[in-house]
C-alpha cells in the first residue's frame, strides 16, 4: 500500500518558528499603540513534547491605563497561535489610573 503521512491540518496553518521576532515586534507593538509603556521583557524557547512545535514563553512587564488593557488583550488574543497565559494588575494607589501589570503569553511556531 502506499501511505502518505501528512502534518495535522491545524500544524500546517500554523506560524513558522522562524518568524517568532516578527511575531514579537506585532505583540509588542500592539501594547506601545494602545499606550503601554513596556519594560523589559523576558523570553524563553521550549520545545513541548515530540510535537514539531517549538514555544516562546514570553513575559511583559508594562504599565497602562485598564480600559486600554481590555482592548489590547482582545487585539492579542485574536493572534494566530498566541495565548494569553496570564494577566496579573495591581495599582499602586486608589486614584491613580495607571496599573502596573504582568503580562505572559505564549507563541507556537512550527519547527521546519
Amino acid at each position: 500500500q502506499d501511505v502518505q503521512v501528512t502534518e495535522p491540518a491545524v500544524v500546517e496553518k500554523m506560524p513558522s518558528a522562524r518568524d517568532f521576532a516578527p511575531r514579537l515586534e506585532t505583540l509588542l507593538g500592539t501594547l506601545t499603540q494602545r499606550g503601554f509603556i513596556i519594560e523589559q521583557t523576558t523570553l524563553a524557547y521550549s520545545a513541548p513534547g515530540d510535537t514539531g512545535l517549538q514555544r516562546l514563553d514570553v513575559e511583559i512587564p508594562l504599565s497602562g491605563p485598564y480600559l486600554l488593557l481590555r482592548e489590547a488583550l482582545a487585539d492579542i488574543a485574536q493572534q494566530p497561535a498566541v495565548r494569553i497565559e496570564s494577566v496579573a494588575l495591581e495599582r499602586k494607589e486608589i486614584l491613580s489610573g495607571v496599573l502596573t501589570i504582568s503580562l505572559k503569553v505564549s507563541v507556537l511556531g512550527v519547527l521546519e
